[in-house]
């Protein structure tokens, strides 16, 4: 398999504090790849340097043997909604997608529909149980089949029943897309246990697949 996602000596540094201290990684094409460590070393940081939200001070990320960035979505601890209904959020994901507003219309009909959450369709977002706005959340971030999916800590605030239907959400999607992970969760050691790196203080300490 090759590689999605290569790490080659990524080091962050912010007001003379290293984040991440020069880690190399390469991740496979699809799967999970789950990001464990203690608070504060430097998890949530190297999801995001991944997802090109904040760029490295040392090093490079290629994705496919490029530095051009793949489709990602990104799934956040606290949902974040926009101040419209559910339809409307999956609408605003699918805005440059190139498809016409009826075909995006009916795919989020048709994803809301198999998720059981048709229901939620033309609720505001902001309105909806914070599980409810996990579970879109989620939704939002594959109904662009994107490559990768990443993911922090999705279901720390959740209770258990919407923790579940989030897990089985990604699980589902990771047999088709690239899935990274951050958790602290000791079910997700187990549940989603196809690659795990464990940081400590802004290092690479163990790579296990």
């Amino acid at each position: 398999m090759s590689n999605l996602i290569e790490l080659k000596n990524i080091s962050l540094v912010i007001k003379n504090i290293s984040i991440i201290n020069d880690i190399s990684l390469n991740l496979g094409e699809r799967g999970t790849t789950l990001v464990t460590g203690h608070n504060g070393a430097g998890k949530s940081s190297l999801l995001r340097l991944m997802a090109g939200f904040i760029k490295p001070t040392k090093g490079n990320i290629l994705y496919g043997g490029s530095q051009e960035k793949l489709p990602i979505g990104f799934v956040f601890q606290k949902p974040v909604m926009l101040d419209r209904n559910v339809n409307g959020n999956l609408l605003h994901a699918l805005a440059y997608n190139g498809n016409t507003k009826n075909i995006n219309q009916s795919l989020i009909d048709q994803t809301l529909r198999i998720n059981n959450v048709f229901h939620l369709r033309d609720l505001s977002a902001k309105k909806i149980s914070v599980g409810e706005q996990q579970i879109i959340s989620v939704l939002r971030g594959l109904i662009i089949k994107p490559s990768i999916l990443f993911l922090d800590e999705p279901t720390s605030s959740l209770d258990p029943e919407y923790t579940q239907i989030v897990e089985n959400l990604i699980l589902k999607a990771s047999k088709e897309i690239k899935i990274v992970l951050v958790t602290q969760s000791t079910t997700h050691l187990k549940l989603f246990n196809d690659e795990i790196i464990h940081l400590s203080r802004g290092k690479l300490i163990e790579s296990t697949s």
